[in-house]
């Protein structure tokens, strides 16, 4: 009778422990994130952080944080409101995996991204939506892209897409990405000058859908595609195709092919004679590059 008791005690104990510990785990806070990061090899533990996350809160397994800035030599991606949920499998895998959610008038985003102990992060499946004037505000390879036309550009329309698969190991330097997706309602405001007065107005072009794709091309290049899609008779201004070399560093060569079309304001078109190069009637070409490339 007394070696049951006994029995007993101890299962109920070792329950009690389990139960404990199970407890204490789950109630892990969301600011032990950053050590994990440390951990993943992705920051590094003087200070010098890839990733850097503000103000936590809620449980490491489903937290959210204020603020998460990614920066890499000149590149930054600032994400707000984000919310993550960690996978404890895959951390006792030795793989930082986070299901990874963010809803702000800038930027949504719903998508998986893992980092091994060797810091290379993988991205799959990652959604995304932006407005475009977003994406050249930015401070990411290839934002300056149109912005190194003129300060008084302005882009519309909202972006969005899929990353279908995205390796990245910052310490090499080495990026591989696949990603798709569509610049709808596109549209390009310039400040041009009126040829009847010669003052300078601003002339929305409706560029309507421009699907696009993002494939690596290199270590550290990226290729962007951009192809204009049929459009209704009337609701496009100017139909654009565009191919882009882009650099993790910033640097990019760009050759942008635009055909004229009924609606295609007149003052454009004396401009497009003046400053691009004639393919055929109707069709020209424009090259830019930043420097160094």
């Amino acid at each position: 009778m007394i070696k049951k008791t006994t029995a007993a005690w101890r299962r109920w104990l070792l329950f009690f422990v389990a139960a404990c510990l199970v407890s204490l785990v789950w109630s892990v806070p969301a600011s032990v994130l950053p050590r994990l990061l440390v951990w993943s090899g992705v920051n590094n533990s003087n200070g010098e952080a890839l990733v850097h996350v503000s103000r936590t809160r809620g449980r490491l397994w489903a937290g959210r944080a204020e603020s998460v800035l990614i920066r890499h030599n000149q590149q930054t991606l600032v994400l707000e409101n984000v919310a993550w949920q960690l996978s404890w499998r895959d951390l006792l895998a030795a793989n930082l995996c986070l299901q990874i959610s963010t809803d702000n008038d800038e930027l949504t985003i719903n998508g998986e991204t893992c980092i091994n102990g060797a810091g290379i992060v993988t991205v799959s499946d990652m959604v995304f939506e932006l407005p475009a004037a977003a994406l050249v505000s930015g401070q990411l390879a290839g934002a300056a892209l149109i912005r190194s036309l003129d300060s008084s550009v302005q882009v519309q329309g909202l972006v969005s897409g899929i990353i279908d698969v995205l390796s990245w190991h910052p310490a090499q330097q080495q990026l591989s990405v696949s990603a798709r997706g569509l610049w709808d309602r596109a549209a390009v405001a310039l400040q041009l000058p009126d040829p009847q007065n010669g003052r300078m107005r601003v002339q929305t072009l409706r560029l309507h859908q421009l699907p696009w794709t993002l494939t690596s091309r290199g270590a550290d290049q990226v290729f962007l595609q951009v192809q204009g899609a049929d459009a209704p008779a009337g609701s496009v201004d100017l139909r654009v195709q565009a191919e882009s070399e882009i650099w993790l560093d910033g640097r990019f060569i760009t050759r942008l092919q635009v055909s004229l079309q009924d609606s295609t304001p007149q003052m454009l078109r004396d401009l497009l004679m003046i400053i691009a190069e004639p393919q055929q009637t109707g069709v020209y070409q424009l090259v830019w590059r930043s420097s160094g490339a």
